[in-house]
């Protein structure tokens, strides 16, 4: 942000590097549910709770 305000880079630039980043962000987000439904799926199964 700081080097598409201070003109170092172009629109163009920045806005492929923002949205590169809603990626990484949104495929972090995923995998975290994925993962709190795996541990909530394996309670279920053992019938107790082994994972937090």
């Amino acid at each position: 942000y700081r080097l598409y305000i201070g003109g170092e880079v172009d629109v163009v630039i920045y806005l492929n590097a923002q949205r590169d980043y809603n990626d990484v962000v949104k495929q972090y987000l995923d995998t975290v549910v994925r993962h709190r439904r795996s541990m909530l799926a394996l309670n279920t199964v053992l019938g107790q709770r082994i994972l937090p």
